[in-house]
């Protein structure tokens, strides 16, 4: 019975290893704009990251319209979270993306909160659905709202709350709407 209890520790700790190196963050980069049955446009996220910002692009025929931000990611392993960052208007190159670290109070703040700027509103990515198996990655939605013709840039962040400069990586959608 021990040795079939120590059998049954290692495959059970190889599986939990396995899922847990699983991290489709390494397919997200250069992104797939689609839509789906309900006509909204859909941002998804491919390939590797370049100085660990993905990039997509979205193209909206209309405005106002709304489109949904889906990013595949294990980053609630090692204490990631995502936040809706920033909007810059404009296509241009961005600055130097980096989160600040704040009081305990004001990160909390930061990190649920949309934002929105110049006509562009983006929410933070939550859990579209749960996968349970530890490590496995997880489907994070976020929505963007475009109010006016124009190019914009937003940006979604994935930090350590605690430790901002640690590790972080971004999700920029360059968006090109017109009326």
């Amino acid at each position: 019975m021990e040795m079939f209890r120590r059998q049954f520790f290692s495959v059970f700790l190889l599986l939990v290893l396995s899922a847990s190196s699983l991290n489709s963050d390494r397919f997200a980069g250069a992104a797939d704009s689609s839509e789906t049955e309900d006509n909204m446009k859909t941002v998804m996220f491919e390939g590797p990251p370049k100085d660990n910002v993905y990039e997509a692009e979205l193209h909206l025929e209309s405005t106002p319209s709304e489109a949904k931000v889906v990013i595949k990611s294990s980053a609630g392993s090692g204490g990631y979270t995502f936040m809706a960052y920033d909007i810059f208007e404009g296509n241009n190159e961005l600055p130097k993306l980096h989160v600040q670290a704040l009081p305990e109070d004001e990160m909390k703040k930061r990190l649920e909160a949309p934002v929105s700027k110049h006509g562009v509103t983006l929410t933070k990515p939550a859990v579209e659905n749960v996968n349970k198996m530890p490590g496995a990655p997880q489907t994070y939605e976020a929505m963007l709202k475009v109010e006016r013709p124009g190019n914009y840039v937003a940006v979604i962040g994935r930090v350590r709350p605690w430790s901002p400069t640690d590790g972080a990586s971004f999700y920029v959608v360059r968006i090109r709407a017109t009326e």
